[in-house]
Formats: structure tokens, C-alpha cells, sequence
């Protein structure tokens, strides 16, 4: 990495430090771009040029696409893996990026209407993203619905271990959640609706 590239880097990790420390302090929805500019010895100018919006500093940590990079690489690795078991360990892998730093963020969003409207959309597209990789991996249409079911189950499994977590982050790391939410799914019942 040049100068140049560190020095922007440097100055993007203030910018979000100045910014975070002052979610926490006075709220997401009373900091202005201003203060944060302040706060991190720069100009509003250089927060817009580096961010583009208060919201895109807040949701610059949040892991993308999780579920469906882990399981792309693990389909690199193990292109002969049974997808129950890639899946399984890619809801594990997206489950080992999370810390306390998203917890923070987490938090921040829950008392932010505006922002936790755009994680809805971040999590939108991550469901796009791997149901395109499960179709991908399952030889089927992305629209298919046992592709579709699969993806949102998923998705539901790594939003229960996180949610279990963010309740009490002390009380277990978040992916032995997941490990006992994927050992539990063997004996749960799931009621498929029938006509």
C-alpha cells in the first residue's frame, strides 16, 4: 500500500472513529456530518468525499454478502462438499465475523429508524446474493423456490445465533449459538403447510 492509499486510510478510520464515538454519545439522529468533521480534524467536504452520507459511515462495518462469500469459498475448496454441510460451515464463517464493534453498531440501529431501514436493505440484497449462489451450487434457477426456502432458512438461522448473542454477548461466543441452532435443527419439527 502506497502513501497515498495509507495516508486515505488513516483518514477514513478517523473519520468513522469521530463518527461512532459520537453516535454513542449524543445519538445517531442529533450528530450532524459537521460534527464529525470536527471531531476528526477534517472538513465536511473530506466526510462527504470519503462516505458520501452519515448512514454509509454507520454501515461501513457491517459484513456483506457473508453467507454466500464463505460459501463460495468453500465450494473453491470443496467442490465435492454436500451443500447441507458448505452451508452449515458458510453460516459459521458469516457468524465469525461478527464483534463487539457490531454490537455497537447494532445498538446504534435500534434506536435509529432511518439507518436500520438501510440494514433492511443490506440484508435484502445479501438474500439476492445467496440465493444466486445456492442456485449456482444447486444447478437450479435463482427464482426456484427450494432454492429461495434454503436461503432464507440461512439467513434465519445466522439472524436467531446473532440476535441470542446480541442479548447476552457474555453468556457465549456467537458461533457456539450457531453451533447448538445447527445441532438443535436435527431435532426440530418444521411444519410444512400442505392442501
Amino acid at each position: 500500500m502506497g502513501l497515498r492509499e495509507k495516508k486515505a486510510a488513516r483518514t477514513r478510520a478517523c473519520i468513522r472513529d469521530a463518527a461512532m464515538q459520537l453516535f454513542i454519545e449524543k445519538g445517531y439522529d442529533a450528530t450532524t456530518v459537521e460534527e464529525i468533521a470536527e471531531a476528526a480534524e477534517v472538513g465536511s467536504s473530506t466526510v462527504y468525499r470519503f462516505y458520501g452520507s452519515k448512514e454509509s459511515i454507520l454501515m461501513a462495518d457491517i459484513p456483506r454478502h457473508g453467507i454466500a462469500r464463505a460459501l463460495r469459498e468453500r465450494g473453491a475448496q470443496r467442490p465435492d462438499e454436500p451443500i447441507e454441510t458448505a452451508l452449515a460451515h458458510a453460516i459459521q464463517a458469516a457468524l465469525a465475523e461478527s464483534n463487539e464493534q457490531i454490537l455497537v453498531i447494532r445498538d446504534i440501529l435500534d434506536r435509529s429508524p432511518g439507518p436500520r431501514a438501510a440494514l433492511w436493505d443490506i440484508v435484502g440484497e445479501d438474500a439476492v446474493f445467496l440465493q444466486e449462489t445456492l442456485a449456482e451450487r444447486m444447478g437450479k434457477d435463482p427464482a426456484d423456490l427450494g432454492v429461495y426456502l434454503t436461503a432464507t432458512l440461512a439467513i434465519i438461522i445466522h439472524s436467531r445465533a446473532a440476535d441470542q448473542w446480541r442479548a447476552d454477548p457474555r453468556a457465549a461466543n456467537v458461533t457456539q449459538i450457531g453451533d447448538s441452532i445447527l445441532a438443535a435443527l436435527a431435532e426440530t419439527t418444521v411444519i410444512i403447510p400442505r392442501l
